[in-house]
């Protein structure tokens, strides 16, 4: 469940946090803590473990927050609202807590690009390069001076699902007056392996070729 306000004290059992609900909807329960704005989960096939892209607070400036890719833990705590990224004490909202407690992002990203989708792809339509990897879309956002985001990132991972690196796997949503011209949402791929990725600003839905 994700937030409704940029930093602040959320006192509702179901804000922001992971909920993990049991079957038959007999009960729930706080899985982790300090996430605020996990737009998109998945159980990571390699290894089974729960990740997550989060949307973190604004107003920090160009450079912060980092966008991050968490591994969800069971009982952890990611920092909203008292810390941000790698443990660090978010000074603006003037709450005394021990960051030290809490849970460093897996790996992080340039800030304000807004992760909205992710994936893992394992199939065999893309060429063998592409066989180990996660997909992440960004959207791109409005709160910094230079429009960054805009395109899908790849995370290239070795055969055990560690990841190695990242580079830019479309990148192409921007004008000459760098105005963007296409906001990646969501990318999925089909149980046949097609790669599909949503766009907002046009109002379309891609098939991804490679070659």
């Amino acid at each position: 469940m994700g937030s409704s306000c940029n930093v602040c004290v959320k006192k509702k059992f179901f804000a922001s946090n992971n909920i993990a609900f049991q079957s038959g909807w007999f009960g729930s329960e706080i899985f982790a803590k300090g996430l605020r704005n996990s737009i998109v989960i998945l159980f990571f096939p390699y290894t089974g473990e729960l990740w997550g892209v989060n949307n973190g607070r604004d107003m920090l400036g160009d450079h912060h927050l980092k966008e991050v890719l968490n591994i969800i833990h069971e009982g952890k705590h990611y920092g909203w609202p008292y810390c941000y990224e790698s443990q660090v004490l978010d000074n603006d909202f003037g709450i005394s807590f021990d960051c030290s407690k809490t849970e460093g992002p897996a790996y992080t990203f340039t800030a304000h690009m807004v992760p909205l989708g992710l994936s893992c792809y394992q199939k065999i339509i893309f060429p063998k390069r592409y066989h180990h990897s996660v997909f992440i879309a960004f959207h791109g956002l409005w709160n910094r001076s230079i429009p960054i985001g805009y395109k899908v990132t790849r995370l290239k991972l070795d055969s055990m699902g560690n990841i190695i690196s990242h580079e830019d796997f479309i990148n192409v949503w921007f004008n000459k007056d760098c105005s963007p011209s296409g906001s990646p949402v969501d990318i999925k791929y089909s149980p046949e392996g097609d790669l599909y990725l949503v766009d907002d600003f046009l109002g379309v839905v891609y098939k991804l070729n490679t070659h």
